[in-house]
């Protein structure tokens, strides 16, 4: 402590007011010093958890996924859950859907992130492991907040993205039924009809049942989209030809359901966003669903949270991966030094206040 520290403290002695004064402030100066101490000695697990930040084997688009199904034949339940935004609304419903029940795995129809940046994309990775714990493989459909391709400043990239999260189109047959994810490429919007149509062309015949996922619904009256998906003549004769059981969108921030053509359409982007401000008024709440299968047919239930709790924690830690350690990444002796300032102010801190406590 400096010589004109310790003249302050005198000089506030020989005022008993400004004693007092001092005196609280050098208290609340400790306080504040070792809670920055605590937050700092935390931000080094996170750090930690940025650095690590990369989808499991469960995770993603990938062999490694499909790999991992158990086919235990009908029936069988899968989660499906749209927009979580990396809300904690949205890892709340899936941790409560894990919990719930059974299941074979989950499906996210978009939207993982609000804004299509490396940083925001590794905190969600960090939460859906740290937080909710998959124990089944996790399949996701690119949405339009998902990918940057504006080449901007630590945008993801779609290369980035697919080498995270694997094939943005993607298919997997499970318990003889066909599963379809068509990702959204904003370079080519009805590049998803080439993808559908080659695989409906290829592997449908002879299935149980038939599940497609996208993000964008189409534009049709009736339908709560909020961009609307291009195609929709041709996107709906190919789920009458094929005979489709589901077809799953995001997007609109809420439920919608429909028929068409025979296939059941299901718009659930009440993952954690915020409400879609948007004519239709029903069915704005967060919310995931349970899609239970068995040999003739389906059932739906649905999760909702009405649970907006914001852990301070938590909150830190997502403010620290995007806006601090994006800046010193590859420097983390950064936080060792900004640690230590820290502590070194609470230190003095509390040896300015017992020293004027001892001078009354």
């Amino acid at each position: 402590m400096g010589e004109e520290a310790i003249d302050t403290v005198e000089t506030m002695n020989k005022d008993p007011k400004r004693s007092k004064i001092a005196k609280g402030v050098w208290v609340v100066s400790s306080i504040l010093s070792f809670l920055f101490c605590l937050v700092w000695a935390m931000s080094f697990t996170w750090y930690k958890d940025y650095q690590a930040a990369i989808p499991g084997p469960l995770v993603g688009n990938k062999v490694s996924s499909t790999g991992a199904l158990k086919e235990h034949g009908f029936p069988f339940s899968f989660i499906v859950i749209g927009d979580p935004h990396s809300r904690p609304e949205g890892f709340l419903l899936m941790k409560k859907a894990i919990n719930g029940g059974p299941s074979s795995f989950m499906v996210i129809l978009g939207d993982l992130v609000r804004y299509p940046y490396v940083q925001r994309h590794r905190y969600f990775i960090s939460a859906l492991m740290k937080q909710v714990r998959p124990l089944f493989p996790v399949f996701v459909v690119t949405g339009n907040h998902d990918v940057n391709y504006n080449n901007e400043k630590r945008g993801m990239t779609p290369e980035q993205y697919d080498s995270l999260y694997g094939s943005r189109n993607f298919d997997f047959v499970y318990n003889d039924c066909l599963f379809i994810l068509c990702g959204l490429d904003a370079r080519d919007h009805t590049g998803y009809l080439r993808f559908l149509k080659d695989t409906l062309s290829q592997k449908a015949k002879g299935r149980k049942h038939i599940f497609i996922f996208m993000h964008w619904p189409p534009s049709t009256p009736g339908i709560p989209a909020v961009h609307g998906l291009p195609g929709g003549k041709e996107f709906y004769r190919l789920l009458g030809h094929y005979r489709v059981t589901i077809c799953f969108f995001g997007d609109y921030h809420g439920y919608w359901r429909g028929l068409r053509e025979g296939t059941s359409l299901i718009v659930s982007g009440g993952g954690g966003g915020d409400p879609s401000n948007e004519e239709t008024e029903w069915g704005k709440f967060h919310h995931l669903l349970r899609i239970t299968v068995n040999e003739n047919g389906f059932t739906e239930e649905m999760m909702i949270s009405a649970d907006t709790r914001d852990d301070i924690r938590e909150r830190l830690k997502k403010r620290m991966f995007i806006s601090l350690f994006p800046i010193i990444e590859g420097k983390g002796w950064v936080l060792c030094f900004l640690f230590t300032c820290f502590l070194a102010w609470g230190i003095s801190s509390v040896i300015i206040f017992f020293r004027l406590l001892k001078k009354r």
